[in-house]
């Protein structure tokens, strides 16, 4: 079977001693004593269940949870057997099983704030199963007073006393309530709890606690002024309002004091205000909220305001921005004032808080301004604070400094509440590509980007490849097309991509290609990306030097001389045996060397020719000469080699040519008188 669980709280002598102060007039006890399982409610207090009625305040008893709210469980009296065979005497219960609920465990507090010292109690843990940490702490105001709690352990067997002792007047004096808690829950072991709590007038002096509100609605002659009694102290408060005067005649006004008036603005606890007449123009006051109980008089703080000049229109001076807007340049980083106004000369110290916001950062990194207060001397009109700023590297977009007034004294804002200063930009960031080369057959060669200067925010840009005398279609390189390279906009930040060359065998000049960059991405702003570079393929094959092989050429006399036209020149094909272990060289004849040659040799466009000059002639059938001259390739790629040319002529019987003659004589030589014919000989 369950065990039913009951909390038994007996408040057997509760004592209200009188001191000075106090409404409390005697020794006075609360003594429950009714009919058996009385419901007192959620709150028992003196007066009920057969209890004394003690004067002048009332105490409440009630259950709480750990944090000291109530919990409104019903307080039930009993005066008999709770079943566990020990009938109990003058005792309020709670007759709820504790594991149901928050409950863990009471408080005494007095119903209007009025104080109490707590003298001890009395408590009984009923079923004899252990004792029972309770902490003990007393408040004032709803604020724990004191180092921290008492800690005490309850009676196991019997009731056990804790003695005023046990509760020093430092933590427990002049309280409104106590609270007692126990440290774990009650439920299955903690099962009757035997409580006699005593206490005494407190309060020794107690006045009210009251606060001066700072005054509202102030013209010329009037001006709301107020107060608010949070607490009355040891007893009602009887008497509240508000004292003032002229600061100049009395700075800290009290009742009946220099050329103080004093304004009645009811009784009792809370807030109060009254519109104060005939108060003169152009003036600086000085007020303070009062509170009286029995104990005494207590005071607000001062406050002071500042009727409006005698110009008209009532009210405090009007304070605002000259202007709402201005800017500068970020290297102009001399200071620059902002003018503030106020709209007519007073005789008093007009302040304005002003807020510092922006998307410009403060604290030396963009600028150095922050939060700060504007004051305007008696009968100055303008006032004013400095923006500097901070010349950065930084490549940023405009950025604000938003200046807010707030929270004026002695005035009221005007329309221009807000002013807005921009920093201009005026820092460059720019990308630059290095100039690189690689060997052909090294690999990839890598390309480095630059970013000079730091970017806000950071971008992205694509860079690409040209051809030059490196060309893809002949394979010298792979092209690199929108390839993108992102910053996160530092300093001398470097970003990297490669470039591919073909590995072949093929001896050639160095080749290059260019690098440029577009499609600037992630940013609005000018960052350059106009740079370029150009990358260098460095030819790495061995060159092959080509073999030039001796030539030989024969001809008949008779071909390279004609009848009629004389010499002919000889066109002979020296290249043809000649040979490169570089196939893909091309070769040419670039020198020809014809010392010691009879014929004339000639090298036009890369073509030798050979003319034997008329110097063989004659030579007759059966008969040679030779002729010899050297010539010189080149594979287009620094190798050379020489060979030798050699021309046979073969001689040949050449057909005798007749050519007709003509001869003339004198007759008488032809023939002679008496002789007869005579011969002519010609040759």
């Amino acid at each position: 079977m369950k065990k039913i669980t009951f909390l038994y709280v007996f408040l057997v002598s509760v004592f209200f001693v009188a001191q000075s102060y106090s409404q409390i007039t005697g020794a006075e006890t609360i003594n429950f004593s009714t009919t058996d399982n009385t419901n007192l409610g959620p709150i028992a207090n003196d007066g009920e269940g057969g209890s004394t009625n003690i004067t002048g305040v009332q105490i409440n008893i009630f259950a709480i949870n750990t944090s000291g709210v109530a919990t409104n469980a019903d307080l039930i009296y009993n005066v008999t057997d709770v079943g566990f065979g020990a009938a109990i005497e003058e005792g309020i219960s709670i007759s709820v099983d504790p594991a149901s609920t928050a409950w863990r465990g009471i408080a005494i507090k007095s119903n209007d704030g009025s104080e109490f010292d707590f003298n001890g109690f009395e408590s009984w843990e009923f079923a004899g199963v252990g004792s029972v940490t309770l902490n003990v702490r007393g408040y004032k105001n709803g604020v724990a007073t004191g180092s921290g709690p008492v800690s005490i352990t309850t009676g196991n067997a019997d009731r056990k006393e804790h003695p005023s002792t046990d509760f020093p007047d430092a933590d427990f004096g002049d309280v409104d309530e106590v609270r007692i808690i126990s440290a774990t829950d009650y439920y299955g072991t903690f099962d009757v709890f035997v409580f006699g709590a005593k206490v005494s007038g407190g309060g020794g002096g107690s006045t009210p606690t009251v606060a001066t509100v700072a005054p509202t609605t102030v013209t010329g002659t009037e001006a709301d002024l107020g107060g608010n009694v949070t607490n009355i102290g040891a007893s009602a408060v009887i008497e509240r309002g508000v004292v003032y005067a002229l600061t100049a005649t009395n700075a800290n006004p009290e009742i009946g004091g220099t050329g103080v008036t004093k304004v009645v603005i009811g009784s009792g606890a809370g807030a109060y205000a009254q519109n104060i007449t005939g108060l003169t123009a152009a003036s600086a006051y000085s007020f303070k909220a009062y509170a009286t109980n029995s104990s005494g008089t207590s005071y607000g703080s001062v406050e002071n305001f500042n009727t409006s000049g005698g110009g008209g229109g009532g009210g405090n001076p009007t304070v605002q921005f000259v202007s709402t807007t201005s800017s500068r340049t970020e290297n102009n980083t001399g200071g620059l004032g902002i003018n503030a106004e106020l709209s007519e000369q007073v005789p008093f110290t007009v302040t304005v808080d002003y807020t510092v916001t922006g998307t410009a950062t403060g604290g030396g990194v963009d600028h150095t301004l922050a939060n700060g207060t504007l004051t305007f001397n008696p009968t100055e009109t303008t006032s004013f604070f400095t923006i500097t700023t901070i010349d950065d590297a930084i490549l940023e977009a405009n950025e604000t400094i938003v200046i807010t007034l707030s929270n004026p004294t002695n005035a009221v804002l005007g329309t221009n509440t807000v002013h807005t200063h921009t920093i201009n930009d005026n820092d460059t960031a720019a990308v630059t590509i290095a100039d690189v080369s690689g060997n052909e057959n090294d690999g990839s060669i890598t390309v480095t980007a630059t970013l000079n200067n730091a970017v806000q925010g950071g971008f992205s840009v694509d860079v690409a490849t040209t051809d030059g005398t490196a060309t893809t279609a002949d394979n010298d390189y792979t092209a690199v097309t929108g390839h993108t390279l992102t910053f996160t906009g530092t300093a001398g930040e470097t970003q990297t991509f490669t470039i591919n060359p073909t590995a072949d065998t093929k001896v050639e000049p160095n080749e290059t290609l260019t690098v440029s960059m577009s499609n600037l991405n992630g940013t609005s702003l000018g960052v350059d990306i106009s740079d370029g570079a150009t990358v260098t393929i460095n030819n790495d094959d061995t060159n092959s030097p080509p073999n030039a092989v001796d030539d030989s050429v024969a001809t008949d006399v008779d071909l390279a001389f004609g009848e009629d036209d004389g010499a002919r020149a000889i066109t002979a094909d020296i290249l043809g045996n000649d040979t490169d272990p570089d196939i893909v060289d091309a070769l040419t004849v670039i020198a020809i060397n014809t010392t010691g040659t009879t014929g004339l040799v000639a090298l036009v466009g890369g073509v030798v020719t050979y003319n034997p000059n008329g110097a063989f002639e004659s030579l007759a059938s059966g008969e040679t000469a030779t002729d010899t001259f050297t010539y010189t390739i080149s594979d287009g790629n620094g190798g050379t080699d020489t060979a030798t040319v050699t021309i046979t002529i073969n001689g040949a019987n050449d057909t005798p040519d007749a050519v007709d003659d003509s001869v003339a004589t004198d007759v008488d030589l032809a023939f002679g008188e008496d002789d007869g014919a005579r011969a002519i000989t010609a040759d």
